[in-house]
């Protein structure tokens, strides 16, 4: 499909900021920088030809200088002229650069002629500023008047709406009118109506854009009028509609009124993955999606009767999908869409993965997640946009929300209430035709959108969003709802509306194997740029070409009621000359006694697995399936599955200048969790519910030469409170000290840490110690890191005696208390010795009694 011409996105812009931003901006520096916009629309056309008018006229004036001077020119040949306004701009500074050492020489000589050509040189560079505000910029789609103005009706007013209710209801007045915030398809807006006798009503209306983006069922609003005027003759909760405007000569687009309902949005689409829903309010859906789909067929008589074949009552699923389908391909060839190879694929696919289903259909809403719902604190009061509704199988509906059920929730207690409150025979096969139907109908909106946007039929920028978020996600999604079906969907929209600021473009596999995507990124206040990867980096990733590039899983977790606990590091180092090695840490923390286990060893073909890493000898495994992050321990007396799962998402932190991006962390992030299974050691069984944290990180790592010591503190009470902080003493003798906090997904960076290590006399081992965080909001968090009664573990890896050191903190800043974890590390003698006499610490493999 093609993409937005970048004069295009510029014009958008402007328009949006002539329109709306401009006339309330009374700042002159915001004044000044809006006028920037226009600048940058010049360099897309022309302000090429005066640049490259000024280069020629510049290379006049060289030779100029040259023949007067005496000088010779260089010998090389000039390349012609580049046709980009960047590439002008690097030859014109080189001309610029030549010329000021010619009449630097002109300046030093006495020569006749220097006045008037170091003043011709002067003329030159004044030329640009000059000319350039100059230079016309005409507006994307008005530039040689190629796309035509047409004369359309006026947009809806609050006249025009008093009007109509007075045609459709008596004599009132429209005492307010205001659009709302919502969705892309549709125009709403609220609309408060005074009656004769005092009565006061406050109505919403639901509008056709002048452009719509799909005209072709429940997108129709005529359409979607009738349904909701049938479903809202029972008891289920959607607004009830009153009154049918058709388009005519007096507004551009039909509209339907309808009741306001109570409450206020969940959440919007691409938002939905930042936030959390209870499970009170999940149950709530999935007992209103039973009780749609119970809804009788007899119940939409009217719309059937306006809208369906006389055939369509007597359906089965598969012949209302195969006729569905047929319908929607050749919309595609009666209305003007962009040529598109995905689409041409998503039908394929679907014409050939039609369910053989011969139940009958049932009513679905299409788009049924907690973005189309209100609430009032837990309590779901209404659902709303009914744009895709259709009849269908049930499975459209459950597929589409069971991402997000599945991230907050249990999906089969989800399930089972469904089917409590009366839901349907649920087809598990269907699920990823069901995902890739409803991709179907969203891809071709998003088509017609960006098609209507590029013809200059709609000058919204709202949608631009089609390209820069929106086709992202569903694109993804469909790619990865119809991987081989032997393979479980994962996270799909969920995982994609956490990168709702630019995302997962070819989708994940669902045994967590990835195509790798872009990461996403997180503006911050003040400007700063965090990255945000989805599910593509908790999979292994393409080795870089460094002899030294390494990638490593790191667990550390601890469950305070059964004192046990564990740190664990499975690291592949692919390029070493010698052979690709695998390096193992296995610590286990439990009240009987520790178990340890350092190695690097010859790395296998059979532990490059598609969804993590082997060991290298089979006692222990880190995997991403099906959402979890799973280590699997067999070793000596020590069996363990710890199932982790994350708190928020893989937000890189780290630092990307400096020797910690180029040495040690060229992608690292720490992400917090629970951590629930079994460990047996020794042949007692602990069943595991605890915290912890997990870390990724790839790329060249100099471990020996790099580092002086680091320390690297990080903790957790749970989704309300997470922390890490590093501190860095590089080689060069440079100090790093970076944090951050996570508090319910938001992540705030710290201004300044001061990190204090409790150190032994040994000078290795540390027992806890303390941070204290100024953020960049201010607060001040002073956290106290105690260690817990077992030994510190000391992991011996490439000549660096590593610490790690199970704590409990606390914050008296906030009242919270929890997990810690705080690691230190000493190698000022590069590593001449191993360190030998530990005060309360466990540094050689095996078993150590407690």
């Amino acid at each position: 499909m093609k993409i937005h011409p970048s004069a295009q996105g510029i014009s958008l812009a402007i328009r949006a900021l002539d329109s709306s931003i401009t006339p309330a901006l009374t700042d002159k520096s915001a004044l000044a920088a809006a006028e920037v916009l226009t600048d940058l629309l010049k360099r897309q056309g022309p302000a090429i030809k005066l640049l490259q008018d000024l280069i020629a006229d510049g290379e006049g004036l060289e030779r100029d200088i040259l023949d007067v001077t005496g000088k010779k020119s260089a010998d090389n040949v000039q390349a012609p002229l580049p046709k980009d306004f960047e590439g002008l701009a690097e030859r014109h500074e080189q001309l610029n650069n030549r010329i000021v050492d010619l009449c630097s020489h002109l300046s030093a000589t006495d020569n006749r002629h220097a006045p008037a050509l170091l003043r011709r040189a002067a003329e030159w560079e004044h030329a640009y500023y000059a000319k350039i505000p100059a230079v016309q910029a005409p507006l994307y789609g008005e530039e040689d008047g190629s796309v035509e103005k047409k004369e359309s009706a006026p947009a809806l007013s609050k006249d025009y709406m008093e009007k109509f209710l007075i045609s459709q209801r008596g004599n009132l007045k429209v005492s307010s009118f205001a659009p709302m915030t919502g969705g892309h398809g549709k125009q709403t807006y609220v609309c408060d109506v005074e009656y004769d006798g005092g009565k006061t009503e406050e109505i919403v209306v639901r509008k056709m854009d002048p452009a719509p983006i799909v005209l072709r069922s429940m997108y129709l609003v005529e359409q979607e009028y009738f349904f909701l005027k049938c479903l809202s003759k029972t008891d289920y909760p959607c607004p009830r509609p009153f009154d049918l405007a058709r388009k005519d000569d007096g507004i551009d687009g039909s509209f339907f009124t309808m009741c306001r309902m109570p409450g206020a949005g969940a959440s919007m689409f691409l938002k939905t993955g930042e936030k959390s829903f209870s499970e009170k309010m999940l149950l709530q859906l999935a007992e209103l999606l039973a009780k749609l789909h119970a809804t009788p067929l007899d119940v939409f008589a009217e719309y059937f009767e306006v809208y369906e074949t006389p055939e369509a009552l007597a359906e089965t699923v598969e012949e209302r999908f195969r006729r569905s389908i047929q319908g929607w391909a050749q919309y595609l060839v009666d209305v003007q869409h962009l040529p598109s190879p995905y689409m041409t694929w998503i039908f394929d696919w679907l014409k050939r993965n039609i369910p053989k289903d011969t139940r009958r259909p049932v009513p679905t809403h299409g788009d049924y997640s907690v973005h189309n719902v209100l609430v009032e604190g837990d309590n779901i009061t209404a659902v709303l946009d009914w744009e895709c509704a259709d009849f269908a199988c049930p499975e459209l509906d459950l597929a589409y929300c069971q991402p997000l059920v599945s991230q907050a929730m249990d999906w089969e207690k989800f399930v089972h209430h469904y089917k409590n409150c009366g839901g349907q025979e649920i087809k598990e096969e269907n699920f990823a035709f069901c995902q890739a139907y409803s991709v179907l109908r969203v891809e071709l909106a998003f088509n017609r959108a960006t098609c209507n946007l590029q013809s200059s039929l709609n000058e919204d920028i709202r949608f631009h969003m089609v390209e820069l978020g929106y086709q992202a996600v569903f694109m993804g999604m469909g790619l990865t709802y119809t991987a081989p079906s032997s393979e479980k969907p994962v996270e799909g929209i969920a995982q994609a509306n956490r990168a709702s600021k630019g995302s997962n473009s070819e989708g994940l596999k669902p045994n967590g194997t990835s195509k790798v995507d872009p990461p996403t990124e997180l503006q911050l206040d003040g400007g700063k740029t965090l990255k945000i990867h989805g599910d593509e980096a908790n999979v292994p990733q393409r080795p870089g070409p460094s002899a030294n590039w390494q990638e490593s899983f790191v667990l550390v977790w601890w469950d305070d009621e059964n004192n046990v606990g564990g740190f664990h590091r499975l690291g592949h180092e692919p390029n070493v000359e010698s052979g690709a090695v695998a390096t193992l840490w296995t610590n286990v923390i439990t009240p009987d006694g520790i178990f340890k286990r350092t190695q690097s060893i010859l790395l296998r073909e059979k532990d490059r697995l598609s969804s993590g890493f082997g060991s290298g000898d089979d006692t222990c495994t880190a995997e991403f399936i099906n959402g979890e992050h799973i280590w699997t321990i067999n070793d000596t007396d020590t069996t363990a599955r710890l199932v982790f799962k994350d708190h928020g998402p893989n937000v890189d932190c780290f630092p990307k200048k400096g020797a910690m991006s180029t040495e040690f962390a060229t992608a690292h992030f720490d992400v917090p969790g629970n951590v629930s299974g079994t460990l047996t050691m020794k042949g007692k069984t602990y069943t595991i519910a605890g915290l912890g944290l997990r870390d990724h990180a790839w790329g060249p790592r100099d471990w020996g030469n790099t580092v002086y010591s680091h320390r690297w503190v990080c903790g957790t009470s749970g989704p309300s409170f997470s922390f890490v902080a590093v501190s860095w003493h590089s080689t060069n003798d440079a100090i790093a000290n970076f944090g951050w906090v996570v508090r319910d997904g938001e992540v705030t960076l710290a201004s300044s840490i001061d990190l204090l290590t409790y150190m032994e006399v040994d000078s290795c081992i540390n027992r806890g110690g303390r941070v204290k965080f100024t953020l960049t909001t201010g607060e001040v968090l002073d956290v106290e890191c105690t260690a817990v009664p077992a030994k510190c573990l000391v992991c011996y890896h490439h000549d660096i005696a590593c610490v790690d050191r199970i704590c409990k903190f606390t914050c008296a800043s906030n009242g919270t208390s929890g997990f810690a974890n705080f690691e230190s590390s000493s190698n000022i003698q590069f590593g001449k010795r191993k360190p030998v006499a530990l005060v309360g610490g466990v540094i050689e493999d095996g078993f150590t009694p407690a």
